[in-house]
């Protein structure tokens, strides 16, 4: 899978056994539209069906089918949601900023024929009643996504699971297979090199203020040159290099901030001096999902 190509997700279950799942103890709150079309929360139980979403790809809205959402799921509520559930519903999990550990009612859940594309998806959920999963019922839900900027990356792979908790109090997960992708940037190139290195812009940062805000790309510009630590009025902070490396493989958490450059990660980055002097360069992600990493501290030259 290439840049900006599409990838459409389906998930298929199937009801085996004697007896049917149990709704969650609570009802689950999402958020869905009203006659007027305003965004409004409801309340119902079910059992919740989840996939995590993938690194690198960005979830979709549902697709529109002559001027409606195309809803492709089953069960599919016969009713609407503000007064009954009977049903199923395809719901997107947004990142409210908490640390969930895999708590789904921390996340902001909205009905996926009504969300706006806006907000970090965590997970896709399929919210459905128990009695729709009697044994030997089959259903399904599709959504959509498309393949993040991944140009100049070597090819890598992205993986995708559903699960589902059986058991109304303690849990009893079940899994799906996993679902694998492959992305590639060979021979796509992209404005950027691997390593970009930066110099602060000036004109767009107050010092004064807030200051450098190292996920804002306005606040850098890029450089081919540097001055050295000693020169006449060299400022440390303005006058130091930064970079950016553009590393889509080193993106491994759809909704969190991923660190490379330490000696025990993954993407470790040393910077060695011409006297021999080493160490491990320190970058942090400019946002969740972005696979774009810039330097935590600045370095100069001696």
């Amino acid at each position: 899978m290439k840049t900006g190509e599409d990838i459409e997700y389906k998930v298929v279950y199937n009801s085996v056994g004697s007896e049917r799942p149990q709704a969650a103890t609570e009802p689950y709150t999402f958020s869905t539209k009203d006659s007027s079309g305003a965004l409004i929360e409801v309340k119902h139980p079910g059992v919740l069906i989840t996939v995590n979403k993938a690194a690198n790809v960005t979830i979709q809205p549902d697709r529109i089918a002559n001027g409606q959402p195309l809803r492709d799921y089953t069960p599919i509520i016969l009713s609407s949601p503000l007064s009954e559930f009977n049903g199923g519903i395809v719901l997107v999990g947004l990142h409210t900023g908490e640390i969930t550990n895999g708590d789904d009612r921390l996340l902001n859940w909205v009905d996926y024929s009504a969300w706006d594309g806006s907000g970090t998806v965590e997970k896709m959920g399929f919210l459905v009643t128990p009695e729709n999963m009697e044994p030997g019922t089959t259903g399904r839900f599709t959504y959509y996504s498309k393949v993040n900027n991944v140009n100049n990356s070597p090819e890598f792979k992205v993986y995708s699971q559903a699960s589902v908790n059986l058991l109304a109090g303690d849990p009893l997960i079940v899994e799906s297979n996993i679902q694998c992708n492959t992305l590639s940037g060979v021979g796509l190139q992209s404005q950027g090199k691997l390593i970009d290195f930066e110099t602060v812009n000036t004109s767009t940062v107050d010092l004064a203020g807030d200051g450098i805000n190292y996920s804002n790309n306005n606040h850098f510009l890029p450089t081919d040159f540097y001055f050295r630590e000693g020169t006449p009025n060299y400022d440390t902070k303005l006058d130091a290099i930064h970079a950016r490396i553009n590393l889509p493989l080193a993106n491994l958490s759809a909704s969190e901030i991923d660190i490379i450059g330490p000696k025990d990660s993954r993407f470790p980055v040393k910077l060695r001096s011409s006297f021999g002097d080493e160490f491990y360069w320190v970058f942090v992600e400019t946002g969740p999902d972005t696979g774009i990493f810039r330097s935590v501290m600045p370095v100069s030259a001696v």
